[in-house]
């Protein structure tokens, strides 16, 4: 064994003195995997000896070894302090990830006071903009008074001690995104740039937009008519016509009038929506639903929402819902309804903005599983499609990679699949091509992924890891402590926590939640001819496609080939309860899951 980085012989560990074991002198890189089980497990043995057992608790599962102490309970559950161990390369540090959490209860039900207690919200309930500092107060605190309680400590003879302050780190800054509007106009924010110079690419053929609702949402439904018309909160948003370019009067208007919920009547609904487009082929057809309130213990095939959703892809009909319990009020509809526009001109076609690219003639695909599985977690069916993008995030088209039940079938369609995309894009001049994949995907795709790139040559690739559910979490010295937006640090060679959201030079007050960091991975990458520039190139195109996210105008947390990856998942889950259906119903040039 031979530092960090190598590969291992197996072996048998102990820590004292047992027959037909070999001493062997360990330093703490030797090898770090076994470093850190030992600092967790004397961390552990000391709070055994020392502790209380019901302050604090010992978790260590297959992948994640924590320990969590109860800071305080509530009737709604407890807060918890995590300490999770952990080697930062780039420091060549041993330590504990240190986070802030509330467990709540399993017999109460998630409601807006588990969402404050969470640090989701302020104590008025509304986005919480002071996250980053409620946060790193409640663990400074934590430091300063309970530090000295467990440090230092000593197991087997070795003697460990924690600082008792977080670990300071370079930061440093990528471009902020650019949008590129009409005209090829550009500027920093999607609304101002659509509204100033107008949209990249707007609709040439008419629309007949085609409202669905019970009679009791009547009312509302002609207030989301004034609202898209613009006559409602023109300083917001002035209108279909002013904003994207699209026909909206009264004369481009029709209504579906529901009598009840059942999947018959619903179906029927995108019966007569066929028979309006069937009627004027010039014309795009576009259903606006009013969704009443969402029971999410309904299953999927039961649900309004998903009934409609299902039977309006099936036939290729773009459909927006407007749930009305979460729009009712003119607050809601008034900042709502801009989204509410970009999302149907989106689904007809339209392309509002652009990024401007670090990388050009590069293709991006976002790679996404919902596999399906059995009662007892095993999967029963395999299933894996690709959103296909470029680097200035445009959308282009969603393909099925392969679906199959037996694993090995799978894993061969989909690596067959996965060559043909991308020879085929090859001859379209795309001279690069960076693989995005969700945290969750499985080391034997992996593989097949790696076996394409070996088949292909004259594309450089890249392939990136991107991770929204981690155990990172960083502050700025703002008085904020909000990091900058585009910032990062390097947890490795090849691994970094990206801000895509944050502080904006210049305007630094903070007005609503901003999010956790997203963990960035180069897979496949070598330590000793790592090219770090270009990595920060790859890395500098996540960051612009968290921008080009057409579901909303400040939307830009997380990168749309990981989301639109995930919303497709979600649809996934759900469609598979309806009979008949088929996965080639997602093979839409349009973004209809919007």
């Amino acid at each position: 064994m031979e530092g960090d980085d190598s590969s291992y012989a197996e072996y048998s560990v102990a820590l004292q003195k047992l027959e037909s074991f070999e001493e062997f002198n360990c330093q703490a890189r030797t090898n770090v995997n076994l470093t850190l089980k030992i600092l967790f497990s004397a961390f552990a043995e000391m709070l055994k000896s020392s502790f209380d057992k019901t302050a604090y608790l010992v978790i260590e599962s297959e992948f994640h070894k924590r320990i969590e102490f109860e800071i305080e309970k509530t009737s709604y559950g407890s807060k918890i302090i995590v300490l999770s161990p952990y080697y930062l390369k780039s420091t060549k540090t041993y330590g504990f990830l240190l986070d802030y959490r509330f467990r709540k209860l399993e017999n109460v039900a998630f409601s807006s006071e588990i969402q404050r207690l969470s640090l989701s919200l302020d104590r008025n309930y509304k986005s919480n903009r002071n996250f980053y500092s409620d946060k790193y107060f409640i663990l400074e605190s934590f430091l300063n008074e309970s530090l000295h309680k467990f440090s230092p400590f000593e197991s087997n003879g070795l003697l460990f001690s924690l600082s008792g302050e977080l670990k300071q780190l370079k930061e440093e800054r990528l471009e902020k995104k650019r949008y590129i509007f009409r005209n090829n106009m550009e500027g920093n924010s999607q609304f101002q740039g659509v509204r100033q110079f107008g949209v990249l690419k707007s609709i040439e053929q008419k629309i007949t937009y085609i409202f669905i609702f019970e009679d009791k949402f009547k009312a509302f439904a002609n207030e989301l008519y004034l609202s898209l018309l613009g006559k409602t909160n023109p300083g917001t948003f002035s209108g279909m016509q002013q904003m994207f370019r699209l026909n909206f009067s009264k004369d481009d208007v029709k209504k579906i009038e529901l009598k009840d919920y059942k999947e018959i009547t619903l179906f029927n609904a995108i019966e007569e929506i066929k028979k309006i487009r069937n009627a004027d082929e010039t014309k795009k057809v576009v259903g606006i639903f009013i969704e009443p309130a969402r029971d999410e213990s309904i299953p999927a095939s039961k649900s309004p929402y998903y009934i409609l959703k299902y039977y309006s892809t099936l036939e290729a009909i773009p459909l927006q819902c407007v749930n009305y319990e979460k729009m009712n009020t003119n607050h809601a509809l008034k900042w709502s309804t801009s989204n509410i526009g970009l999302q149907i001109f989106a689904k007809c076609g339209g392309i509002p903005w652009k990024l401007k690219p670090t990388n050009e003639n590069c293709l991006i695909l976002g790679i996404g599983s919902a596999h399906e599985k059995n009662s007892d977690g095993k999967i029963k069916k395999y299933f894996a499609y690709t959103v296909c993008l470029d680097s200035s995030g445009i959308y282009h088209k969603l393909e099925v990679l392969a679906e199959d039940k037996d694993r090995d079938t799978y894993l061969s369609k989909f690596e067959k699949k996965l060559f043909d995309i991308v020879n085929n894009h090859e001859k379209k001049n795309y001279q690069k091509c960076a693989l995005h994949l969700p945290f969750k995907i499985k080391r034997k795709e992996i593989k097949s992924i790696r076996n394409v790139i070996r088949r292909i040559s004259g594309v450089e690739f890249k392939v990136l890891k991107i991770n929204t559910e981690h155990r990172f979490f960083g502050f700025s010295a703002h008085n904020t402590y909000v990091p900058y937006e585009s910032s990062f640090i390097r947890l490795s060679h090849n691994e970094y926590l990206v801000w895509f959201d944050g502080l904006n030079y210049g305007k630094e007050n903070v007005y609503q939640k901003i999010g956790n960091p997203i963990h960035v991975e180069f897979l496949d990458t070598d330590v000793n001819n790592d090219n770090q520039f270009e990595n920060l190139s790859y890395l500098q195109d996540v960051i612009n496609l968290s921008g080009a996210n057409w579901r909303g105008f400040n939307s830009k947390q997380i990168p749309i080939s990981i989301y639109y990856s995930k919303l497709l998942a979600e649809y996934t889950r759900a469609f598979k309860h309806f009979p008949g259906f088929d996965e080639k119903m997602f093979l839409n040039t349009l973004p209809w899951f919007l």
